[in-house]
């Protein structure tokens, strides 16, 4: 359970969301059947030995909501009260989602930042407002909104997510605390300053990416999702980590 009530969410994030959050990614044992508890461990010790004040328990991979927990209650076991943790909504349904935040509020998780699945095909702006409220009505968490082409969303608007859509979500869920800004990447992008201010979005000056940004772009793609959907259930798609060796 947060350590803020939902109504005190954005109090507590102007005063505790400072320096940089990491990614912690689930670890299975070889067998592919079970996380690798030990690993687990270790990737949230070398978080914090490198200085992060926060690490997001990446969920776009195959982990089943239940796993959601477990992976939670590892790594605050091993944070031991020096590192904040964020939730990730990143599977395929709605349901799924709300299972897994549970799972993870319940086990120590700080805040949650917000994801949309492919499976989730929206033609109105209301419709994704529906969805960020269902799952923000479902947590006493600190929500982050994230704008990202990645979710389609441009499609109802060229924006992905409108001036006008975001100053609704900050004025009717309050438990929306900050926005990770990644709208405009593509091949005009947007650099990482862009801000919300209470007027509402205001985006950074676009500039062009350069065919060794594209180029870079494409190989970390490759390399981090190595083909596999990222809402698979396959095992096989699980990853796997030689050190350390877990049960």
């Amino acid at each position: 359970m947060p350590d803020y009530k939902p109504d005190e969410a954005r109090e507590w994030a102007r005063g505790h969301l400072t320096g940089c959050s990491a990614v912690t990614s689930p670890t299975f044992t070889a067998d592919l059947r079970r996380l690798n508890e030990d690993a687990i461990r270790h990737d949230v010790k070398r978080v914090m030995e490198h200085g992060f004040s926060y690490t997001l328990l990446m969920a776009e991979t195959a982990i089943t909501p239940e796993e959601v927990g477990r992976f939670t209650a590892i790594a605050r076991e091993a944070a031991g009260g020096r590192l904040r943790l964020f939730a990730h909504t990143a599977f395929g349904t709605l349901a799924d989602n709300i299972e897994a935040l549970r799972h993870a509020e319940r086990e120590g998780a700080d805040l949650v930042l917000l994801s949309y699945p492919p499976q989730f095909w929206p033609t109105s702006e209301e419709q994704i407002y529906d969805w960020t409220k269902s799952i923000c009505d479902a947590t006493s968490l600190g929500a982050m909104l994230f704008p990202i082409p990645l979710w389609g969303f441009e499609r109802v608007h060229p924006a992905g997510m409108s001036v006008e859509f975001v100053r609704h979500v900050l004025d009717t869920i309050p438990n929306i605390v900050a926005i990770k800004p990644g709208a405009g990447v593509g091949r005009t992008r947007w650099s990482a300053s862009g801000r919300c201010s209470p007027r509402g979005w205001l985006p950074a000056r676009p500039h062009r990416a350069t065919p060794a940004a594209r180029a870079s772009s494409t190989e970390r793609t490759g390399s981090t999702r190595s083909g596999w959907p990222a809402t698979t259930a396959a095992r096989s798609g699980r990853r796997r980590c030689g050190f350390p060796t877990g049960s």
